[in-house]
């Protein structure tokens, strides 16, 4: 599944590609891909779903790649919960 997220950074629209490279009934995996880098990160959205927690705050880890800017991965993070349809967090 592959598809293109948008954040607010610096007063521009930045384009993101995103794509599922992994999903269990547990987790799944998106390789996040901007300009020249990419990271993955991951979260247990169907673990929740399956559960029928659909409320509940999904934990996002990044798993692969040395992106630590916290305000912009909050942005990420915002961007793809929203494009899935994941209910808004309390």
């Amino acid at each position: 599944m592959k598809f293109t997220i948008y954040i607010d950074h610096d007063r521009k629209l930045k384009r993101l590609n995103v794509e599922r490279i992994y999903e269990s009934k547990d987790l799944e995996h998106f390789k996040i891909t901007f300009g020249n880098g990419s990271f993955t990160i991951q979260g247990n959205r169907p673990l929740l779903e399956a559960r029928g927690l659909k409320r509940k705050k999904i934990h996002w880890k990044v798993i692969v790649g040395g992106y630590d800017n916290y305000f912009i991965l909050e942005k990420v993070i915002t961007s793809l919960e929203k494009t899935l349809g994941y209910k808004k967090r309390n």
